[in-house]
């Protein structure tokens, strides 16, 4: 079921991102941290400042906005 979850949250973000690079013509930094974000990577709290309210936009747009807090990270 895990996997499952997964595989939908990197199409969810990987369509995010080809509409971004379409719309705009490069990747956001936000992007970059919401991707990370999502896969474990790198949680809220490890995103620069002058990034979060982008970075939380950015998951909320992907329907994860759960992982946008800095608890539990």
């Amino acid at each position: 079921m895990k996997n499952k979850i997964s595989l939908v949250a990197a199409l969810f973000v990987g369509v995010f991102l080809i509409l971004k690079i379409l719309r705009k013509g490069d990747i956001d930094m936000d992007v970059v941290y919401a991707t990370l974000i999502i896969h474990g990577k790198r949680t809220f709290a490890q995103v620069p400042l002058c990034l979060r309210e982008r970075t939380k936009k950015c998951l909320e747009d992907l329907g994860m906005s759960e992982l946008a807090t800095l608890e539990n990270n």
